[in-house]
């Protein structure tokens, strides 16, 4: 039996395995993904630069392809984050993006999948997948909400401050959902105003632009081809 490769001396639920595989199945923390920063830095560190993908010659070619993981020899390579997550901190979410945004600039696919559910930084994290290359497993869901601030004020002085924080983590969400899928402004607005109603299953995602294909147990499903 092959050695399997796994970096994760922490023992945490968030890990490297593979020669490029990201597993987000904990919370969203410094603690519990430092390490995995850490080693996502050092592969992405070791890539070679190449354009990006989506100006890429490679970018018309992927509507060809029969299913996200089936892709010609000659693609440009992979960074696969399999997501069972529901969420954490924003800040962990912004250093894991910055990561990721790093690949993306020497022209990796960032391949996500949510296995299980994607909730708050998870979701936001899922969706910042390449185009073309988000999959969801038949009966994950993402979770899409409000979530925390974490802000704290000592003194009448800084109540704008801590306003502040607020308008920018709501705007945070527009931001991301409104360019990376299909929600309206007006949706993203519902689903933050009113705590639980953004559970939105993989049927729903694919239609509302937050994912790409389903995975069922007799292939994979998207917008094109529904019968596969």
């Amino acid at each position: 039996m092959p050695e399997s490769h796994i970096i994760n001396q922490s023992k945490s639920l968030n890990f490297i395995s593979g020669e490029r595989t990201v597993n987000i199945f904990g919370t969203f923390s410094i603690d519990s993904m430092s390490e995995m920063l850490a080693e996502l830095g050092y592969i992405i560190d070791k890539l070679p630069f190449n354009q990006p993908f989506e100006t890429s010659k490679y970018y018309n070619d992927f509507v060809k392809i029969s299913n996200p993981y089936n892709l010609p020899q000659n693609f440009p390579p992979v960074i696969d984050v399999k997501i069972n997550s529901g969420g954490g901190e924003i800040v962990t979410l912004n250093a894991l993006k910055a990561e990721l945004d790093r690949a993306k600039a020497k022209g990796v696919i960032i391949r996500t999948y949510v296995m299980g559910w994607a909730g708050s930084s998870a979701s936001l994290c899922a969706v910042q997948g390449t185009r073309g290359f988000r999959i969801m497993a038949t009966a994950a869901y993402h979770y899409v909400h409000f979530g925390s601030v974490p802000t704290r004020v000592t003194q009448i002085s800084e109540e704008d401050v801590a306003i502040k924080s607020i308008q920018r983590h709501k705007q945070m969400h527009f931001d991301i959902y409104g360019k990376n899928t299909n929600l309206t402004d007006k949706e993203i607005s519902h689903f933050c105003n009113n705590e639980g109603t953004g559970t939105l299953y993989a049927q729903e995602c694919l239609a509302k632009g937050l994912c790409d294909w389903i995975q069922t147990p007799t292939g994979y499903i998207n917008k094109i081809n529904k019968s596969r």
